[in-house]
């Protein structure tokens, strides 16, 4: 049915999705971390610090050659993984050392790029909620179609009932 078929095409949901967490990833960055739900990256170890001023001087931390950041805010990146599907949806960075960053090492405290926040979940579902009350017409007129009388409840997701 035309119902089954606009309900199970996540698709058009995951796009904005993943833009909106390009963006996070890309404040992260900027911000070191403050803007993430983790907050504040660790300073670099002394040492670590000294060398990189001389061969990165003012790169911030997590950022040597860009290719990590790169990985993260850049769609078209090698580096960068985004798999939209009909039901699924996969982001992250497909960088090597990415996951030493984002987690942490015995060595290394964790510098996690991509950390959601209430406000960034909220913001997630509010899509949601957009994506169904634009499906909400294509219900309405399925329903319609089979004589099957509705009245909409918008609740806060759009819900539907049928009298």
């Amino acid at each position: 049915s035309r119902f089954g078929v606009r309900i199970k095409d996540c698709s058009p949901y995951w796009e904005p999705i993943g833009e909106f967490l390009r963006q996070r990833a890309a404040q992260s960055f900027a911000t070191e971390g403050a803007a993430s739900g983790a907050g504040k990256w660790a300073p670099l170890s002394p040492a670590w610090a000294a060398r990189k001023a001389r061969i990165a001087p003012g790169a911030p931390i997590l950022v040597l050659s860009g290719r990590l950041r790169s990985s993260w805010i850049v769609e078209d990146d090698p580096g960068h993984f985004e798999r939209h599907t009909r039901t699924k949806f996969s982001f992250t960075s497909r960088v090597p050392y990415a996951d030493f960053h984002q987690f942490g090492t015995t060595w290394m405290p964790a510098r996690p790029v991509l950390v959601l926040t209430e406000t960034d979940r909220m913001a997630i579902l509010q899509e949601a909620r957009s994506f169904i009350d634009r499906i909400n017409p294509f219900i309405l007129e399925t329903f319609l179609r089979r004589g099957r009388p509705v009245t909409v409840a918008r609740g806060p997701l759009g819900e539907f009932t049928r009298r």
